[in-house]
């Protein structure tokens, strides 16, 4: 079971206010011994990681994928349980560089994804470890390689606020996790 991280704000001040009542820790002899720091201080790993419900809702990326073309990235996620989401995939093609006008085709998957047990760091990002079990695959003018239905192993993380990054699945290490991240960045939708 994970717990919740208690807020930086009040962190902060149960620190200020702890270093108060000892006498400022100037070394002047007096006052208490500050605790000694544990496993559930705020910096555990555990707390680091992503949650399901930080993904809960819809990620757009668009990008020029040459001087008369688009590609639109969007996932719609909805948190299942503390360790799974399902999601939405659509990858559409547009004959316009800002992904506008009317599609000239699309792939769309849907599925689960299993958040695994462990964050890694990569990119000076911490990112959750997942595991992506498709279950559908769609397709109108747009081909698709290997099998729709093959779970892989993945990275989601949220560097800053409305930002979401998938790991480089052409770096993958030893382990079948990607070892970077695209630079490729969703925006979360309102």
């Amino acid at each position: 079971m994970r717990r919740s991280a208690a807020p930086l704000p009040l962190v902060l001040l149960c620190s200020a206010l702890a270093l108060a009542a000892c006498g400022g820790g100037g070394g002047d002899g007096g006052g208490a011994t500050p605790p000694a720091a544990t496993q559930s201080d705020p910096q555990d790993s555990a707390d680091a990681a992503l949650k399901t419900s930080d993904l809960t809702g819809t990620w757009r990326a668009c990008k020029a994928d040459s001087a008369t073309t688009s590609l639109e990235d969007k996932y719609t996620f909805t948190a299942d349980s503390t360790t799974q989401v399902s999601y939405k995939y659509v990858h559409t093609a547009f004959p316009s560089t800002d992904c506008s006008g009317n599609a000239s085709g699309y792939l769309e998957r849907s599925g689960t994804i299993q958040f695994d047990a462990t964050t890694t760091l990569v990119d000076g990002t911490q990112a959750q470890k997942v595991t992506f079990k498709p279950a559908n695959l769609g397709m109108h003018n747009m081909s698709f390689n290997g099998s729709p239905t093959a779970s892989y192993k993945q990275l989601l993380a949220i560097p800053s606020a409305g930002v979401l990054q998938e790991g480089d699945a052409s770096q993958l290490g030893a382990d079948g996790y990607p070892t970077a991240l695209q630079s490729l960045e969703y925006a979360q939708l309102p």
